[in-house]
């Protein structure tokens, strides 16, 4: 299962903080297209994502769990443009 990290608005990103543990077999990959201090814009298209999680269970529920589980352990933080 997947899931694009995006923002709801346009800016520039504050910091970008991943809390989940790296060896977690659960969790596929973690990737950050944008670092801090980058500008980013607000999701309309894929191509605006800021990253992506994919995880793996043996079941769905088990998947979308995971996948909230990891979410909650993502903070990003994005300064609006005025």
């Amino acid at each position: 299962m997947g899931m694009l990290l995006r923002s709801e608005k346009t800016g520039s990103i504050r910091k970008i903080v991943n809390k989940n543990d790296r060896e977690d077999k659960q969790i596929v990959e973690i990737q950050f297209d944008y670092q801090a201090g980058e500008q980013v814009q607000a999701f309309r298209v894929g191509p605006h994502r800021i990253g992506h999680v994919v995880v793996k269970a043996d079941t769905l529920e088990e998947a979308r769990a995971k996948m909230e589980e990891a979410l909650g352990k993502i903070e990003i933080e994005v300064e609006e443009e005025h």
